[in-house]
């Protein structure tokens, strides 16, 4: 098993939370990696790594949730599909709490969202998960009350929202 399969089984057990009313992690980790690949080739290091992408995600979820939020203003956590919201939850933790490297986890998502999600989530998730990177690279000082982790903060989000608006406005006068 190879990180990019202990991705794609952290993707598929994450995924699969909210369609069960008590689910449980622990009994998905030992049962679900043992069902999808044969359980020789899973190492000690891939199956640790696997339990620390799962509990870190469930550890700070509250905060991933939050920076989706705010990074795809105009839709609604609800709104989101749910292959998805997995697939990004799971590379924003990559992405803010790892040291794998950000292209690493934004390509893997958008592999397993062309593999698992509709025809366009690729370029959704990949739009996510680049403004999120983006957001990291700019910031220049720690985070504060009013700026969310990825660097953004909800001025910067509604100025972005309100410029994206004026230009389409824009486009659509200079097309008539």
């Amino acid at each position: 098993m190879s990180r990019r399969s202990a991705r794609r089984l952290a993707f598929q057990i994450l995924y699969q939370e909210p369609f069960h009313k008590d689910f449980d992690y622990n009994f998905a980790l030992e049962n679900y990696a043992g069902d999808e690949t044969d359980e020789d080739d899973i190492t000690a290091v891939d199956r640790e790594y696997l339990h620390e992408l799962l509990f870190g995600i469930l550890a700070v979820l509250p905060d991933i949730d939050r920076q989706i939020e705010l990074i795809s203003s105009g839709w609604r956590m609800d709104r989101l599909n749910s292959v998805d919201l997995a697939l990004i939850r799971l590379a924003m933790y990559e992405l803010l709490y790892t040291a794998t490297p950000p292209q690493a986890a934004i390509n893997e998502a958008v592999e397993l969202a062309k593999k698992f999600s509709e025809d366009k989530s690729s370029v959704f998730v990949n739009g996510i998960l680049g403004a999120a990177l983006k957001g990291m690279k700019s910031r220049e000082e720690p985070s504060t009350d009013d700026t969310d982790i990825a660097g953004y903060s909800q001025l910067s989000i509604q100025n972005r929202s309100v410029g994206r608006r004026n230009e389409q406005r824009i486009r659509r006068r200079n097309k008539a």
